[in-house]
């Protein structure tokens, strides 16, 4: 039996065959990366607000459009393909972003215009990388969702071995947590690593990666309620011009989270390519 402690095995030095992501950056990392460009998100972040804004008020899917009390009611959309292809054109704006933000930040490109505006053939790459992603995501929903729904069995040999099966998706998001730098690699424009080779790497990893994450998920949560009560505060009297502004604040926030997930990425895939370097 090992004679490792819980805390000893956070600290403990990696394993042969394996890294281990360095506690203080893989949790405060991306904080500080973003600190120190923030110059670099504002360029872009500013530019990309006003297009998802522009999206979320032209297909009627205002923030404002959530409460029953807002006073211009009547520029809201309630059509179900409006929202849907509303959601996919904001996560490709997202994904395009995304690309811009790590070239800048983590490639040191420069932020002309050319570049902020010009489409680029990764973004594709990454809107369908995030497609990927979110739905292997939701797995843990179905997974709640077939649970609900279950009808107890009086063999309990069957009902454990669905209960075994079904929760195999609540294990997903955590399984994902170890692979998040191949979106680095996807935005760099370099040939993405094997997800193998890279789940072997990042053995040992999952606790400081679950911490993280969950402090990036506190954040955005917060932040984004923050925001939709501050907006609520405001539905029943909002003027046009008042609407037009929180919406772009809403979604200059919510690039702020996007950017603590793309360092959260690029630092897992520093240190996986230092680790192949060495090798």
């Amino acid at each position: 039996m090992s004679d490792k402690s819980f805390f000893t095995t956070i600290i403990s030095k990696p394993e042969d065959g394996t890294i281990r992501y360095p506690l203080n950056d893989i949790i405060i990392g991306p904080y500080k990366k973003f600190l120190v460009h923030s110059r670099q998100f504002i360029q872009i972040a500013s530019i990309f607000s006003v297009a998802m804004s522009a999206v979320y008020l032209l297909f009627g899917s205002s923030i404002f459009c959530n409460f029953s009390f807002f006073n211009h009611d009547s520029i809201c959309s309630y059509n179900i393909g409006a929202y849907i292809l509303s959601k996919l054109i904001i996560l490709y704006l997202i994904s395009a972003f995304s690309v811009r933000y790590y070239q800048s930040v983590w490639c040191q490109k420069t932020t002309s215009p050319i570049f902020l505006f010009r489409p680029q053939k990764l973004d594709i790459f990454s809107f369908i990388g995030f497609i990927f992603f979110i739905l292997i995501n939701m797995m843990s929903v179905l997974s709640g969702y077939l649970l609900i729904i279950r009808v107890p069995n009086p063999d309990w040999r069957i009902e454990l071995t669905y209960f075994g099966f079904v929760s195999i998706g609540f294990l997903l998001p955590f399984i994902l947590l170890r692979l998040y730098s191949i979106f680095a690699d996807i935005w760099s424009g370099h040939k993405p690593s094997s997800l193998l080779n890279i789940w072997k790497l990042s053995r040992g990893n999952s606790l400081r990666l679950i911490i993280s994450a969950s402090m990036q998920m506190f954040l955005f949560i917060f932040s984004l309620s923050a925001t939709t009560s501050y907006a609520g505060s405001l539905a029943s009297e909002a003027s046009i011009l008042s609407i037009i502004v929180m919406e772009y604040i809403f979604c200059f926030v919510m690039l702020i989270s996007v950017s603590l997930f793309i360092n959260f990425c690029a630092i897992q895939q520093h240190y996986l390519n230092l680790e192949n370097s060495d090798e």
